[in-house]
Formats: structure tokens, C-alpha cells, sequence
């Protein structure tokens, strides 16, 4: 079993503690992808003596005084099975608020602009899509946009697992961001 991680270290000047305390949660993050990948390896994974590796590509989309956002890619490989497509994961740190992890929603003016929000970026996502996907949205902030996938799977495809990955543009979701996190986006 090979595992490949690019993370990188985040230093924030001036601010040890907050330093630490999002490389903890990136480290936690990366972990729990590794330890669901074994879990994967080892109850699915017929030993035919390939090799079972994992890659996971982590990468910064935004970094202001405010908030940082990062994406986690990860791509399997088990001995055996048709590979999937990778899957881009996120998290978005409030440095202001000290809150390490922002749920999606509060991305958002309120919960009716984050449900308006999520339909036209799913929509973007799935429009070009063949099959019949049933997928869970996540997307953080980027420079002027949003990373977004839907993970989930494709009824065409016989239940098969399926991941999109794209960015949308502000313009498309501009009237429902929350004003900090605009002004952090289009900077």
C-alpha cells in the first residue's frame, strides 16, 4: 500500500497558535482520507499483489486576513478495481471569528440564499454531466469564485461512484454570498 500526501504547511504571521491550530486540522483531515482509504483497501481490495495506493493533493484556493480556504483532491488505486474518479473535499477556516471550520451555509447571507445558491451552482456542475447523478454538493471560496464538486453516484453507470469537479464564477452566485466573504473573493 503506497500513500503520496502534498500538503503544505500553513505559517500565519504574527500568529502561532492560530498556525498550529489549522495545521492540526489539516493533519486530522488527511488522516481520517488515509484511514478510510485502508479501511477501503482491506474490506474491498482483492490481493492479487498490485499495489494500492492513495494520493492526496492538498492545495491553498484562498488565503486573506480573514479566511483561508483549502481543497483536499484525492485519488485512489486498489488492486482489482476500476479506479474512481478523484474527489475534492474542502475546508474554510474564520480567523477573525476563530472559528476553524465555517459550515457552507454561513458562507451565505442567510439559509434561503445558501439553498438558491447550491441549486445553481449544482446546476452549473451537472449541466454538461451524461447519466443520472445523485451527488452531495461542497464548495469553498476561491479568487473570484467558488471550487465546487458533487460526489455521489451515477444510476447510468449501475450505482457507480462519480465525482465532478469545477469552479464557478461569482457572477453567478454574487447576490447570495455574505458581504465578508465577498469582499474576501473579489480582492
Amino acid at each position: 500500500m503506497v500513500v503520496n500526501i502534498i500538503a503544505p504547511r500553513i505559517i500565519i504571521s504574527n500568529n502561532y497558535a492560530l498556525s498550529n491550530t489549522v495545521n492540526d486540522v489539516i493533519t486530522r483531515r488527511i488522516e481520517l482520507l488515509k484511514n478510510d482509504f485502508i479501511f477501503s483497501v482491506r474490506t474491498a481490495s482483492k490481493d492479487n499483489g498490485e499495489t494500492n495506493t492513495l494520493n492526496i493533493v492538498t492545495d491553498i484556493l484562498l488565503i486573506t486576513p480573514r479566511l483561508i480556504s483549502l481543497s483536499f483532491t484525492t485519488k485512489e488505486n486498489m488492486a482489482g478495481i476500476q479506479a474512481n474518479d478523484p474527489e475534492r473535499t474542502f475546508l474554510v477556516f474564520d480567523f477573525v471569528n476563530g472559528k476553524s471550520i465555517i459550515e457552507e451555509s454561513k458562507l451565505f447571507r442567510n439559509d434561503l440564499a445558501w439553498s438558491q445558491a447550491v441549486k445553481k451552482i449544482k446546476a452549473l456542475l451537472l449541466s454538461n454531466y451524461k447519466g443520472r447523478p445523485r451527488c452531495d454538493l461542497i464548495f469553498a471560496p476561491k479568487h473570484s469564485g467558488f471550487a465546487a464538486s458533487c460526489i455521489g453516484v451515477d444510476w447510468n453507470r449501475d450505482g457507480n461512484h462519480m465525482s465532478i469537479t469545477q469552479n464557478t464564477p461569482i457572477s453567478l452566485i454574487q447576490e447570495f454570498v455574505a458581504p465578508f466573504v465577498l469582499s474576501d473573493i473579489v480582492q
